[in-house]
């Protein structure tokens, strides 16, 4: 039973240090907070949560209206055989 213990008590170890450089790096990401020192997890989670739904109202914005317009439609347009009614 006690090397059950021990190792249950390094896999989480490993797991937590793991999880807090995972929070480091998604500190330093996120602008709002990257000059933070003392902030917690969950705020790193909810300002990262922030972030990513202002990048994506930013390319809503700037996506373009119609789907044949982006550069990835043009380029399967002009990549596909032209089809000629007969």
């Amino acid at each position: 039973m006690v090397a059950k213990r021990s190792s249950a008590r390094c896999s989480s170890s490993s797991s937590s240090s793991s999880s807090d450089g995972s929070y480091w790096r998604l500190k330093r990401i996120v602008p709002a907070i990257s000059d933070k020192e003392n902030i917690s997890k969950l705020d790193v989670v909810l300002e990262a949560i922030s972030y990513i739904r202002t990048l994506q109202g930013d390319l809503s914005r700037s996506a373009p209206t119609s789907p044949t317009t982006s550069p990835a439609a043009a380029a399967a347009t002009a990549a596909s055989p032209a089809v000629t009614a007969k």
